[in-house]
């Protein structure tokens, strides 16, 4: 069997990276300040919590949020007719509140394990299959 690389491609033990094209490169984070490595971390987080991974972006706003951020901020008013397209890590599509670790392939959904369990626990969905 022909080796190839990981799909996200990996690190070198000389701290190179490997992309999944084969393609040899320096580590970009190895080159940044510590300022700058905080400014890159900051582009993926809530715009409010700073702190939770941004799931959605605001079309109105033009800001990104947490999926509890968004329905905090979007809950009343003008705001709660603003829409929003998905970002970043996908969230379980039954709870909205974790992320999604299980794509069912009969329902076409992803989902968090508790959630992927507790609607396939019966029935007909009990044979859907998932992937990771």
């Amino acid at each position: 069997a022909k080796w190839e690389p990981p799909e996200n491609g990996y690190t070198k033990a000389d701290g190179k990276l490997v992309l999944k094209t084969g393609k040899v490169i320096d580590d970009p984070l190895k080159s940044m300040t510590e300022e700058e490595k905080d400014a890159k971390e900051k582009e993926t987080k809530c715009a409010d919590c700073e702190k939770n991974e941004a799931t959605r972006f605001c079309n109105e706003c033009g800001d990104k949020y947490c999926t509890s951020c968004y329905a905090i901020a979007h809950a009343s008013g003008k705001r709660a007719e603003h829409t929003f397209v998905r970002i970043g890590p996908i969230e379980c599509e039954e709870c909205e509140e974790k992320l999604a670790v299980k794509w069912c392939t009969a329902c076409d959904d992803p989902f968090c394990d508790d959630c992927f369990d507790k609607i396939h626990s019966r029935g007909k969905r009990k044979l859907h299959c998932f992937c990771n």
